[in-house]
Protein backbone atom coordinates (compact mmCIF):
# COMPACT_ATOMS: atom_id res chain seq x y z
CA UNK A 1 0.00 0.00 0.00
CA UNK A 2 1.50 3.41 -0.97
CA UNK A 3 1.67 6.52 1.22
CA UNK A 4 -1.36 8.11 -0.42
CA UNK A 5 -3.48 5.03 0.17
CA UNK A 6 -2.34 4.84 3.77
CA UNK A 7 -3.31 8.45 4.31
CA UNK A 8 -6.79 8.01 2.88
CA UNK A 9 -7.33 4.82 4.80
CA UNK A 10 -6.33 6.47 8.07
CA UNK A 11 -9.31 8.79 7.80
CA UNK A 12 -11.60 5.82 8.12
CA UNK A 13 -9.35 3.83 10.41
CA UNK A 14 -11.27 0.94 11.91
CA UNK A 15 -10.15 -1.40 14.60
CA UNK A 16 -12.38 -4.39 15.02
CA UNK A 17 -11.50 -6.95 17.62
CA UNK A 18 -13.80 -9.92 17.89
CA UNK A 19 -12.39 -12.81 19.86
CA UNK A 20 -14.94 -14.50 22.14
CA UNK A 21 -13.18 -15.98 25.14
CA UNK A 22 -13.27 -19.73 25.37
CA UNK A 23 -15.56 -20.04 22.37
CA UNK A 24 -16.69 -23.49 21.47
CA UNK A 25 -14.68 -24.87 18.56
CA UNK A 26 -17.55 -26.86 17.13
CA UNK A 27 -20.86 -28.31 18.15
CA UNK A 28 -20.43 -31.74 19.65
CA UNK A 29 -22.40 -34.51 18.04
CA UNK A 30 -21.58 -37.17 20.61
CA UNK A 31 -24.61 -38.24 22.60
CA UNK A 32 -22.59 -39.65 25.49
CA UNK A 33 -21.22 -37.14 28.03
CA UNK A 34 -17.48 -36.64 28.08
CA UNK A 35 -15.92 -38.75 30.84
CA UNK A 36 -12.81 -37.33 32.50
CA UNK A 37 -12.33 -39.76 35.39
CA UNK A 38 -13.65 -42.83 37.17
CA UNK A 39 -14.20 -43.28 40.90
CA UNK A 40 -15.77 -46.20 42.74
CA UNK A 41 -16.76 -47.66 39.40
CA UNK A 42 -18.66 -44.50 38.42
CA UNK A 43 -17.70 -42.04 35.68
CA UNK A 44 -16.93 -38.41 36.44
CA UNK A 45 -18.16 -36.25 33.57
CA UNK A 46 -16.76 -33.00 32.27
CA UNK A 47 -20.13 -31.39 32.94
CA UNK A 48 -19.87 -32.25 36.65
CA UNK A 49 -16.41 -30.73 36.81
CA UNK A 50 -17.50 -27.62 34.94
CA UNK A 51 -20.46 -27.10 37.26
CA UNK A 52 -18.22 -27.39 40.33
CA UNK A 53 -15.66 -24.84 39.14
CA UNK A 54 -17.97 -22.58 37.12
CA UNK A 55 -17.74 -19.49 39.34
CA UNK A 56 -13.99 -19.87 39.86
CA UNK A 57 -13.43 -20.22 36.14
CA UNK A 58 -15.61 -17.17 35.58
CA UNK A 59 -13.29 -15.10 37.77
CA UNK A 60 -10.26 -16.40 35.89
CA UNK A 61 -11.90 -15.56 32.56
CA UNK A 62 -12.72 -12.09 33.89
CA UNK A 63 -9.06 -11.55 34.80
CA UNK A 64 -8.02 -12.83 31.39
CA UNK A 65 -10.48 -10.52 29.68
CA UNK A 66 -9.08 -7.50 31.53
CA UNK A 67 -5.50 -8.41 30.61
CA UNK A 68 -6.38 -8.97 26.96
CA UNK A 69 -8.43 -5.77 26.86
CA UNK A 70 -5.48 -3.83 28.23
CA UNK A 71 -3.20 -5.39 25.63
CA UNK A 72 -5.66 -4.54 22.85
CA UNK A 73 -5.77 -0.89 23.94
CA UNK A 74 -1.97 -0.76 23.99
CA UNK A 75 -1.76 -2.19 20.47
CA UNK A 76 -4.43 0.20 19.18
CA UNK A 77 -2.68 3.22 20.71
CA UNK A 78 0.68 2.26 19.20
CA UNK A 79 -0.82 1.75 15.76
CA UNK A 80 -2.75 5.00 15.84
CA UNK A 81 0.39 6.91 16.81
CA UNK A 82 2.43 5.13 14.13
CA UNK A 83 -0.21 5.88 11.49
CA UNK A 84 -0.30 9.56 12.45
CA UNK A 85 3.49 9.76 12.31
CA UNK A 86 3.44 8.19 8.85
CA UNK A 87 0.74 10.64 7.75
CA UNK A 88 2.95 13.56 8.79
CA UNK A 89 6.08 11.99 7.33
CA UNK A 90 8.00 11.98 10.61
CA UNK A 91 9.15 9.36 13.10
CA UNK A 92 7.10 8.29 16.10
CA UNK A 93 9.70 9.83 18.42
CA UNK A 94 9.45 13.15 16.59
CA UNK A 95 5.67 13.05 16.75
CA UNK A 96 5.64 12.38 20.49
CA UNK A 97 8.20 15.13 21.06
CA UNK A 98 5.98 17.59 19.19
CA UNK A 99 2.66 16.55 20.68
CA UNK A 100 3.66 15.45 24.17
CA UNK A 101 7.05 16.65 25.40
CA UNK A 102 6.74 19.97 23.61
CA UNK A 103 3.30 20.69 25.06
CA UNK A 104 3.69 19.97 28.75
CA UNK A 105 4.37 22.68 31.29
CA UNK A 106 7.64 22.27 33.17
CA UNK A 107 6.93 22.26 36.94
CA UNK A 108 7.95 25.52 38.57
CA UNK A 109 10.06 25.69 41.69
CA UNK A 110 7.02 26.96 43.62
CA UNK A 111 4.91 24.01 42.47
CA UNK A 112 7.61 21.54 43.45
CA UNK A 113 8.05 23.23 46.83
CA UNK A 114 4.29 23.14 47.46
CA UNK A 115 4.18 19.38 46.90
CA UNK A 116 7.25 18.91 49.07
CA UNK A 117 5.75 20.89 51.96
CA UNK A 118 2.52 18.87 51.74
CA UNK A 119 4.33 15.50 51.70
CA UNK A 120 7.45 16.25 53.70
CA UNK A 121 6.89 13.32 56.06
CA UNK A 122 7.44 10.89 53.19
CA UNK A 123 10.94 12.26 52.67
CA UNK A 124 12.15 12.20 56.27
CA UNK A 125 15.24 10.17 55.34
CA UNK A 126 15.91 11.91 52.02
CA UNK A 127 18.00 15.07 51.60
CA UNK A 128 15.83 18.03 50.66
CA UNK A 129 17.49 18.65 47.31
CA UNK A 130 17.10 14.99 46.29
CA UNK A 131 13.46 15.06 47.38
CA UNK A 132 12.77 18.19 45.33
CA UNK A 133 14.40 16.64 42.27
CA UNK A 134 12.32 13.48 42.69
CA UNK A 135 9.10 15.47 43.02
CA UNK A 136 9.94 17.52 39.92
CA UNK A 137 10.60 14.34 37.94
CA UNK A 138 7.33 12.80 39.16
CA UNK A 139 5.35 15.89 38.19
CA UNK A 140 6.91 15.91 34.71
CA UNK A 141 6.14 12.21 34.33
CA UNK A 142 2.51 12.69 35.40
CA UNK A 143 2.02 15.61 33.04
CA UNK A 144 3.63 13.70 30.20
CA UNK A 145 1.34 10.72 30.77
CA UNK A 146 -1.72 12.98 30.89
CA UNK A 147 -0.74 14.81 27.71
CA UNK A 148 0.03 11.56 25.89
CA UNK A 149 -3.38 10.19 26.87
CA UNK A 150 -5.06 13.36 25.59
CA UNK A 151 -3.18 13.12 22.31
CA UNK A 152 -4.00 9.46 21.74
CA UNK A 153 -7.64 10.10 22.61
CA UNK A 154 -7.70 12.85 19.97
CA UNK A 155 -6.46 10.30 17.42
CA UNK A 156 -9.14 7.87 18.55
CA UNK A 157 -11.84 10.49 18.08
CA UNK A 158 -10.89 10.71 14.40
CA UNK A 159 -10.81 6.95 13.91
CA UNK A 160 -13.55 4.36 13.98
CA UNK A 161 -12.19 2.25 16.81
CA UNK A 162 -14.35 -0.70 17.78
CA UNK A 163 -13.33 -3.31 20.32
CA UNK A 164 -15.53 -6.38 20.20
CA UNK A 165 -13.67 -8.73 22.50
CA UNK A 166 -16.49 -10.60 24.19
CA UNK A 167 -16.39 -10.30 27.99
CA UNK A 168 -17.21 -13.30 30.15
CA UNK A 169 -20.62 -13.12 31.79
CA UNK A 170 -22.59 -14.99 34.40
CA UNK A 171 -26.33 -15.41 33.82
CA UNK A 172 -27.13 -13.47 37.00
CA UNK A 173 -30.82 -13.15 37.82
CA UNK A 174 -31.81 -9.66 38.93
CA UNK A 175 -34.32 -11.16 41.35
CA UNK A 176 -36.86 -9.21 43.33
CA UNK A 177 -34.59 -6.94 45.33
CA UNK A 178 -35.12 -3.19 45.74
CA UNK A 179 -34.67 -1.33 42.46
CA UNK A 180 -33.46 2.07 41.35
CA UNK A 181 -33.72 3.05 37.70
CA UNK A 182 -36.16 2.23 34.89
CA UNK A 183 -37.06 -1.32 33.89
CA UNK A 184 -36.31 -0.38 30.27
CA UNK A 185 -32.65 0.45 31.01
CA UNK A 186 -30.22 -1.44 28.75
CA UNK A 187 -27.81 -1.97 31.65
CA UNK A 188 -28.72 -3.77 34.87
CA UNK A 189 -26.38 -3.72 37.85
CA UNK A 190 -26.97 -6.45 40.43
CA UNK A 191 -25.28 -5.48 43.68
CA UNK A 192 -24.41 -7.67 46.67
CA UNK A 193 -23.55 -5.54 49.66
CA UNK A 194 -23.11 -5.31 53.43
CA UNK A 195 -24.08 -2.19 55.39
CA UNK A 196 -21.17 -2.57 57.83
CA UNK A 197 -18.54 -3.12 55.13
CA UNK A 198 -16.39 0.03 54.71
CA UNK A 199 -15.70 -0.75 51.06
CA UNK A 200 -19.45 -1.03 50.48
CA UNK A 201 -19.88 2.40 52.03
CA UNK A 202 -17.37 3.87 49.60
CA UNK A 203 -18.94 2.00 46.70
CA UNK A 204 -22.42 3.28 47.55
CA UNK A 205 -21.26 6.83 46.87
CA UNK A 206 -19.82 5.71 43.53
CA UNK A 207 -23.04 3.91 42.61
CA UNK A 208 -25.00 7.08 43.39
CA UNK A 209 -22.77 8.91 40.90
CA UNK A 210 -23.39 6.17 38.35
CA UNK A 211 -27.16 6.48 38.69
CA UNK A 212 -26.93 10.26 38.39
CA UNK A 213 -24.79 9.94 35.25
CA UNK A 214 -27.06 7.33 33.62
CA UNK A 215 -30.61 8.14 34.80
CA UNK A 216 -32.35 6.26 31.98
CA UNK A 217 -29.69 3.75 31.00
CA UNK A 218 -28.89 1.96 34.26
CA UNK A 219 -31.08 -0.03 36.61
CA UNK A 220 -29.70 -1.08 40.02
CA UNK A 221 -30.99 -4.13 41.90
CA UNK A 222 -29.79 -4.48 45.48
CA UNK A 223 -29.22 -7.75 47.35
CA UNK A 224 -28.12 -8.26 50.93
CA UNK A 225 -24.88 -10.11 51.59
CA UNK A 226 -24.00 -9.47 55.26
CA UNK A 227 -20.63 -10.97 56.13
CA UNK A 228 -20.20 -12.95 59.36
CA UNK A 229 -17.20 -10.81 60.36
CA UNK A 230 -19.52 -7.81 60.69
CA UNK A 231 -21.54 -8.19 63.86
CA UNK A 232 -24.27 -5.67 63.02
CA UNK A 233 -24.56 -6.32 59.28
CA UNK A 234 -27.38 -8.86 59.51
CA UNK A 235 -29.42 -6.61 61.79
CA UNK A 236 -28.83 -3.64 59.49
CA UNK A 237 -29.96 -5.67 56.49
CA UNK A 238 -33.17 -6.53 58.31
CA UNK A 239 -33.69 -2.88 59.22
CA UNK A 240 -33.42 -1.89 55.57
CA UNK A 241 -35.90 -4.60 54.60
CA UNK A 242 -38.31 -3.47 57.31
CA UNK A 243 -38.01 0.07 56.00
CA UNK A 244 -38.75 -1.33 52.56
CA UNK A 245 -42.09 -2.64 53.82
CA UNK A 246 -42.98 0.98 54.50
CA UNK A 247 -41.74 2.09 51.08
CA UNK A 248 -38.48 3.59 52.34
CA UNK A 249 -35.80 1.01 51.65
CA UNK A 250 -33.54 3.44 49.82
CA UNK A 251 -33.89 6.11 52.48
CA UNK A 252 -32.75 3.58 55.08
CA UNK A 253 -30.07 2.26 52.70
CA UNK A 254 -28.56 5.73 52.42
CA UNK A 255 -28.89 6.40 56.14
CA UNK A 256 -27.11 3.16 57.09
CA UNK A 257 -24.19 3.77 54.77
CA UNK A 258 -23.83 7.30 56.13
CA UNK A 259 -23.77 5.94 59.70
CA UNK A 260 -21.80 2.71 59.47
CA UNK A 261 -20.48 3.07 63.01
CA UNK A 262 -24.04 3.31 64.36
CA UNK A 263 -25.77 0.04 63.52
CA UNK A 264 -26.83 -1.29 66.92
CA UNK A 265 -30.50 -2.00 67.59
CA UNK A 266 -31.06 1.35 69.37
CA UNK A 267 -29.23 3.15 66.55
CA UNK A 268 -31.51 1.54 63.99
CA UNK A 269 -34.59 2.80 65.81
CA UNK A 270 -33.14 6.32 65.71
CA UNK A 271 -32.50 5.97 61.98
CA UNK A 272 -36.04 4.69 61.44
CA UNK A 273 -37.49 7.71 63.18
CA UNK A 274 -35.20 10.10 61.29
CA UNK A 275 -36.49 8.92 57.90
CA UNK A 276 -40.11 9.09 59.01
CA UNK A 277 -41.00 5.43 59.53
CA UNK A 278 -43.89 4.29 61.70
CA UNK A 279 -41.83 3.47 64.80
CA UNK A 280 -44.17 0.87 66.26
CA UNK A 281 -44.49 -0.97 62.95
CA UNK A 282 -40.71 -0.90 62.47
CA UNK A 283 -40.13 -2.33 65.95
CA UNK A 284 -42.64 -5.14 65.33
CA UNK A 285 -40.97 -5.95 62.03
CA UNK A 286 -37.53 -6.10 63.63
CA UNK A 287 -38.84 -8.49 66.27
CA UNK A 288 -40.52 -10.78 63.76
CA UNK A 289 -38.87 -13.41 61.54
CA UNK A 290 -41.00 -13.06 58.39
CA UNK A 291 -38.12 -11.41 56.47
CA UNK A 292 -35.44 -13.88 57.50
CA UNK A 293 -36.08 -16.29 54.62
CA UNK A 294 -35.71 -13.52 52.04
CA UNK A 295 -32.44 -12.36 53.59
CA UNK A 296 -31.14 -15.93 53.60
CA UNK A 297 -32.17 -16.33 49.96
CA UNK A 298 -30.28 -13.16 49.03
CA UNK A 299 -27.12 -14.51 50.62
CA UNK A 300 -27.55 -17.91 48.99
CA UNK A 301 -28.00 -16.37 45.55
CA UNK A 302 -24.78 -14.41 45.98
CA UNK A 303 -22.91 -17.55 46.98
CA UNK A 304 -24.27 -19.34 43.92
CA UNK A 305 -22.60 -16.68 41.76
CA UNK A 306 -19.30 -17.04 43.59
CA UNK A 307 -19.63 -13.96 45.80
CA UNK A 308 -17.35 -14.30 48.82
CA UNK A 309 -16.72 -10.66 49.68
CA UNK A 310 -18.43 -7.32 49.35
CA UNK A 311 -19.27 -5.30 47.48
CA UNK A 312 -19.76 -7.35 44.32
CA UNK A 313 -21.44 -5.96 41.21
CA UNK A 314 -22.63 -7.77 38.12
CA UNK A 315 -23.09 -5.30 35.26
CA UNK A 316 -25.13 -7.19 32.68
CA UNK A 317 -23.44 -10.26 34.12
CA UNK A 318 -19.93 -8.75 34.07
CA UNK A 319 -18.18 -8.82 37.44
CA UNK A 320 -16.84 -5.68 39.09
CA UNK A 321 -15.46 -6.51 42.52
CA UNK A 322 -14.81 -4.19 45.45
CA UNK A 323 -14.94 -0.42 45.80
CA UNK A 324 -14.07 0.17 42.16
CA UNK A 325 -13.58 3.75 40.95
CA UNK A 326 -16.23 5.52 38.92
CA UNK A 327 -14.06 5.19 35.81
CA UNK A 328 -14.25 1.39 35.96
CA UNK A 329 -18.04 1.47 36.18
CA UNK A 330 -18.37 3.94 33.32
CA UNK A 331 -16.00 1.94 31.13
CA UNK A 332 -18.11 -1.20 31.51
CA UNK A 333 -21.43 0.63 31.28
CA UNK A 334 -20.46 2.60 28.19
CA UNK A 335 -19.25 -0.62 26.58
CA UNK A 336 -22.53 -2.36 27.39
CA UNK A 337 -24.59 0.53 26.03
CA UNK A 338 -22.52 0.48 22.83
CA UNK A 339 -22.90 -3.29 22.51
CA UNK A 340 -26.66 -3.00 22.93
CA UNK A 341 -26.82 -0.32 20.26
CA UNK A 342 -24.69 -2.36 17.86
CA UNK A 343 -26.74 -5.48 18.45
CA UNK A 344 -29.91 -3.62 17.52
CA UNK A 345 -28.49 -2.13 14.32
CA UNK A 346 -25.73 -4.50 13.21
CA UNK A 347 -26.24 -8.04 14.46
CA UNK A 348 -23.58 -9.40 12.09
CA UNK A 349 -20.57 -10.72 13.98
CA UNK A 350 -17.07 -9.69 12.91
CA UNK A 351 -14.68 -12.63 12.74
CA UNK A 352 -11.41 -10.83 12.12
CA UNK A 353 -8.87 -10.35 14.88
CA UNK A 354 -8.16 -6.83 13.65
CA UNK A 355 -8.91 -4.52 10.78
CA UNK A 356 -6.45 -1.69 11.03
CA UNK A 357 -5.56 0.89 8.39
CA UNK A 358 -7.07 -1.25 5.67
CA UNK A 359 -5.13 -4.39 6.62
CA UNK A 360 -6.78 -7.64 7.62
Amino acid sequence: MNRKSQTSVFAVLAVVISVPLFAATSSRKAVQPEVVAFAAGQPVTAAEVDDLVATKMFRLRTDEFRMRSSAIQEIIDKRLVAAEAARRGISVDELLHQEVDGKIEVPTADQVRMVYDATKDRFSNVPEEAALNQIAANLRSQRSATRRSEFVNSLRSNANVRVLLEPPRLPVEAGSGPVRGPATAPVTIVEYSDFECPYCGRASATVAEVLKKYPTQVRLVFHHFPLPIHRSAQLAAKAASCAGEQGKFWEMHDMLFLNQSKLTAPDLVVHANSIGLDGARFTRCMGDDHLDAALTADHASGESYGVTGTPAFFINGRLVQGAAPLAMFTTVIDDEIARTARASTDPKKESSVALLAGQR
